[in-house]
């Protein structure tokens, strides 16, 4: 069902619209340049321990979970979510999106799904980040991931974790979306904080970081690669017309400016065609990546 979902609300023009103008100036962002990641404020701090303490005698049950991994896969999406959120909205909790951003491209939150391994999560991922939010495509996908990756990585990586399930947490309180904060999001807060397994976490980190390449490189499975074979063929049909109906207009007058030609000085250089670069970077695009 979530598959069959995914493919019907899948916008063919919106995704290669995106991906025409972020072969040009990335959409706007800088990908390369991640926000540093704020601290936690102390109301922040205070709301993650009144919700840990909710249950702080029960910690053995978080501590004795017999499948971390799938525990673990399910965080992992809703923080990739949460990433794609900030990076979309400079960083920001945007009051009138962030809960709809978060809430669509997690499967564990639309659509409670127990993910089976890494490799079904980054593609559920992908094809989700591909359909839901206002920017869609791969690369940001992939930067997301990176940036996930290179978190999860320090030393620090609990206070980020639980940075980006407030966030999720602050999104969602005062929206429709404020009872997936006492079913999954409060349960993960806790669950960082007393039976987070950091070994099992850094086993699927890399098992993430070794299938990146491959799901990136992956189709989304929505038929995309032609689609955008055929937008692009098509814009560079309409710019060869319009430049035969220019080169036709400009023939016509060709005799009239041979008269005055003669009385003007030549210049070496002629003024630049503003859309040459465009048509460039799009001859140039690789549809696979």
């Amino acid at each position: 069902m979530k598959e069959a979902a995914e493919k019907s609300d899948f916008s063919a023009e919106h995704y290669g619209m995106d991906y025409i103008q972020f072969s040009i100036d990335q959409l706007g962002m800088d990908l390369e340049n991640f926000p540093a990641p704020s601290k936690l404020t102390a109301d922040q701090s205070y709301r993650i321990r009144v919700i840990v303490d909710e249950k702080v005698r029960e910690q053995e049950s978080y501590t004795s979970i017999e499948d971390h991994r799938a525990v673990l896969l399910s965080l992992i999406d809703i923080l990739l979510a949460a990433v794609y959120d900030q990076l979309t909205n400079s960083n920001e909790l945007n009051e009138a999106n962030s809960h709809i951003n978060i809430h669509r491209i997690s499967g564990t939150l639309a659509y409670f799904v127990e993910y089976n391994g890494v490799q079904q999560m980054l593609r559920s991922f992908y094809r989700r980040s591909c359909t839901y939010p206002y920017y869609r495509n791969k690369d940001i996908a992939l930067a997301c991931v990176k940036q996930v990756l290179h978190r999860m990585s320090s030393e620090d990586r609990k206070q980020w974790i639980q940075q980006q399930l407030i966030h999720t947490y602050e999104a969602f309180k005062r929206t429709d979306c404020a009872v997936l904060n006492h079913y999954f999001i409060k349960d993960f807060i806790r669950y960082v904080e007393l039976g987070l397994n950091e070994e099992t976490l850094l086993q699927c980190i890399k098992e993430v970081e070794k299938l990146l390449p491959e799901i990136h490189q992956a189709s989304l499975g929505f038929g995309e690669e032609s689609l955008l074979q055929k937008l692009l063929q098509d814009i560079m049909g309409q710019e060869e017309s319009d430049s035969t109906d220019s080169d036709d207009y400009e023939s016509s007058e060709e005799d009239s400016e041979e008269s005055d030609s003669d009385n003007e000085s030549v210049g070496t250089d002629t003024d630049a065609n503003p859309n040459e670069n465009v048509l460039e970077k799009l001859m140039n695009l690789k549809l696979s990546g």
